[in-house]
């Protein structure tokens, strides 16, 4: 009699092992979830955070934008044309004689060009873009949600061929501006307006751009456009 009680109780104390550990492995696969739950949201946070910044003009953040501009069809011709556009982004932190924060980002183009009404095409190295956007420390971004900077544009006459550059040396304000006051929207602009002042080609026309920046968050939604550039503006 004794030995089968003994035996009843260490079954007994073999089951209720058993569901301890069950238990402890449904608490742990639930603490597991909830970290991965919490990382992926603030992975996504961190990346939705990054993603504004990139197309944010005025953010301080270094950066090394490489595109590829694929056109299928051009005017009056049937070549198909490419544009390898890099851009480096450079912060410069204030200076002891200058107090605000700057923005240098330099844009150099390759651009296959149609030469013929047929698929012919020559490769040419383009006019290089620079500006040097100076970020105000007013109003205060973090409490309003906008910030804007102001500075020089410039455009120098690399293009070899006259489809590849306009042959002027190039001068003029540029300015940035972003708004983030309204949750899950972020709204940007940059505007670049060189002027001619010394001509390797009398027939140049320089051309003002406008890059415009939507950026709408959601939970099952995110609208992230690359940012839209517009020649508005040439004149001689």
């Amino acid at each position: 009699m004794t030995a089968v009680l003994s035996l009843g109780m260490a079954v007994s104390q073999k089951g209720a092992a058993r569901s301890l550990q069950l238990i402890y492995i449904c608490f742990a696969g639930t603490a597991l979830a909830q970290s991965v739950t919490r990382n992926a949201a603030t992975a996504e946070c961190e990346e939705n955070h990054l993603a504004d910044e990139v197309e944010d003009p005025t953010a301080i953040l270094t950066q090394l934008q490489l595109q590829n501009l694929y056109t299928p069809r051009n005017f009056q011709t049937s070549a198909q044309t490419n544009t390898i556009q890099f851009r480096p982004v450079v912060p410069i932190n204030p200076l002891l004689g200058f107090p605000l924060q700057q923005l240098i980002r330099p844009t150099f183009k390759v651009q296959s060009i149609a030469t013929t009404s047929r698929s012919s095409t020559a490769t040419e190295f383009t006019d290089m873009e620079l500006f040097d956007l100076v970020v105000a420390n007013w109003p205060d971004a973090r409490e309003t949600g906008f910030a804007w900077g102001v500075g020089p544009t410039f455009v120098f006459p690399t293009g070899r061929v006259p489809t590849a550059g306009n042959h002027a040396w190039q001068a003029g304000p540029a300015v940035g501006a972003v708004f983030r006051g309204i949750p899950h929207l972020t709204l940007g602009f940059l505007f670049q307006n060189p002027v001619s002042f010394a001509y390797a080609n009398s027939s140049a026309m320089p051309q003002s751009q406008m890059q415009f920046t939507v950026h709408v968050e959601s939970d099952d939604l995110t609208y992230d456009p690359r940012p839209r550039v517009y020649e508005i503006l040439g004149w001689n």
